[in-house]
């Protein structure tokens, strides 16, 4: 049944809530990497290094989504049991059956294993990327740069799959290019913070491409391996532990094992900014991603992508005190970029408008919704990813 109504302005104001927090969770990440304790970076006062923060930011995701989960669970479990112990004793196991389908239920396993470490892969890349890129380049960026995933995801799905792209998407492409190109030139060389002006900075830069390429093969993944019904949840336990896993030992050997010397100058916003961003954030907007998606429908919710930009934007300015988004140029880009990005994806929420409202629609989207459901939960694993783009994949 559609929402109406308060409902429904409850779900856009969550779905808001969503986009902003990808932003807050990135200025967040560079102000715990660029500026401690509110003062410039100074060699007796150094940041947190970035494969630390990393690390850190993980395990305390994950340490987040175990409480979560044990609340849900225990609330659930009693439930679940009943249901289960009727079923036992109204239909008593058939172990003829059991025995022929085990073959069938192997090669699914093999099947759901190796799909969920490719996609874990993939989402670890994306998600680590994201999350230490903002220490090198500025989190409008990274932002803008991650934009073009929309798009990249678009093209490659109707090539592998044959279909052919609305004619919208060519301009709006276009636009999002010229915007881009607005915003970054004139950052090239920019004695500010955040420019393009320096190898770390660049390096910044390149860590949001592989940001971008990372979630966009996700999303690819998560297409072609929808029938399996992957489960969300175990995919954000796979990546953050894949992401543990690495940059442990790695944050060990480049930053070193005296931890207290990283930490001894941040004050309690420093410790604020880590610890909530690291759960409340961090897990949280997964989880608006996922739930505003269900309700609202992939396309409306990546209607409100372009809020990433524009919050970034304003955060920084708002917390950091400073953007490299400053000009007139690179505003009137950084407008159109969003513009462009908005307006192909209204022209898909308006066909999938159409779309249902056509006869027999109802019945078809329900078979589609069932059988991407677990993309859709998977793609919300990722901070700043996108998992309202799997249904809207499918209308492409």
């Amino acid at each position: 049944m559609p929402l109406r109504g308060s409902m429904l302005l409850l779900w856009l104001g969550l779905a808001v809530l969503a986009q902003i927090s990808v932003a807050i969770f990135g200025v967040f990440s560079r102000s715990l990497q660029m500026r401690p304790s509110g003062t410039e970076r100074t060699k007796a006062d150094p940041p947190i290094p970035a494969l630390r923060l990393l690390f850190l930011v993980s395990l305390l995701a994950i340490a987040f989504l175990v409480v979560i989960d044990a609340c849900s669970w225990s609330l659930a479990a009693a439930h679940r049991w009943r249901r289960q112990r009727q079923r036992t004793l109204l239909q008593p196991p058939n172990q003829q059956r059991k025995q022929a389908a085990q073959a069938d239920i192997e090669a699914w396993r093999a099947s759901t294993q190796l799909a969920s470490l490719s996609i874990a892969v993939s989402m670890a890349l994306a998600g680590g990327s994201q999350l230490v890129a903002p220490g090198f380049v500025d989190a409008a960026i990274v932002q803008l740069v991650n934009t073009f995933g929309v798009l990249l995801v678009v093209f490659v799905q109707a090539f592998l799959l044959g279909h052919r792209l609305p004619l919208l998407v060519y301009p709006c492409a276009a636009l999002t290019v010229a915007g881009a190109a607005m915003v970054i030139v004139p950052s090239i060389g920019q004695s500010g913070r955040g420019g393009l002006d320096s190898g770390r900075a660049w390096l910044g830069f390149g860590l949001s491409i592989l940001s971008m390429l990372a979630a966009s093969a996700m999303y690819i993944l998560l297409q072609a391996f929808r029938r399996l019904k992957l489960s969300g949840t175990n995919l954000q336990y796979q990546y953050l532990s894949l992401t543990i896993i690495i940059a442990f030992p790695l944050t060990m050997a480049v930053d070193g094992t005296d931890w207290a010397a990283g930490f001894g100058a941040w004050d309690a916003g420093n410790w604020a900014e880590l610890v909530l961003g690291g759960t409340v954030i961090y897990v949280g907007q997964n989880y608006l991603l996922q739930h505003t998606t269900w309700q609202l429908g992939a396309p409306l919710v990546s209607m409100l992508y372009g809020l990433r930009l524009v919050a970034s934007i304003l955060l920084s300015k708002a917390i950091l005190s400073y953007t490299v988004i400053e000009t007139a140029v690179q505003i009137v880009g950084a407008v159109l970029t969003v513009s462009a990005v908005t307006a192909y994806m209204g022209q898909r929420w308006w066909a999938s408008q159409q779309q249902q409202a056509a006869p027999g629609a109802a019945q078809g989207g329900a078979v589609a919704e069932d059988g991407s459901e677990g993309g859709e939960e998977a793609a919300a694993a990722v901070t700043g990813s996108r998992p309202s783009m799997q249904r809207e994949l499918g209308r492409v």
